[in-house]
C-alpha cells in the first residue's frame, strides 16, 4: 500500500466534504491576517493531495486560494498549523510568477 494512503495524506472528495466547515474558518482566518507582500504571483495558495475518483495517484488541489496577489507566505503560517491541527495534511502552494 502507498504511503500517502496508509498515512492519510491525501483527501478524497468526501474528506473534503467532511473537511467543509474546517476550511471556511481556515479562510476566514487568513483573510483576517493577510499581508499582501512578494511578487504577485497566479495559482498560489493552500494545498491538499487529492485523489479524484478513478485516479490512481493523488494530485495537488488548492483548497484556499491566497486572498490577494502575493502569495502571502508569512500569514499562511497560522492557517497551515490551524489546518493541522484540525488533521488535513495541507501545504503552501507556490503558485507561478505573474
Amino acid at each position: 500500500m502507498p504511503r500517502w494512503v496508509r498515512e492519510n495524506l491525501c483527501l478524497t472528495d468526501a474528506d473534503l466534504v467532511r473537511a467543509e466547515p474546517v476550511i471556511k474558518r481556515a479562510e476566514e482566518i487568513w483573510k483576517r491576517h493577510y499581508i499582501d507582500e512578494g511578487s504577485c504571483v497566479i495559482g498560489a495558495g493552500i494545498g491538499v493531495l487529492y485523489i479524484g475518483r478513478g485516479q490512481r495517484a493523488p494530485r495537488e488541489r488548492i483548497i484556499i486560494p491566497t486572498p490577494g496577489q502575493g502569495s502571502g507566505a508569512e500569514s499562511m503560517k497560522a492557517v497551515l498549523d490551524f489546518l493541522h491541527l484540525h488533521g488535513i495534511a495541507a501545504f503552501e502552494v507556490y503558485g507561478r510568477l505573474d
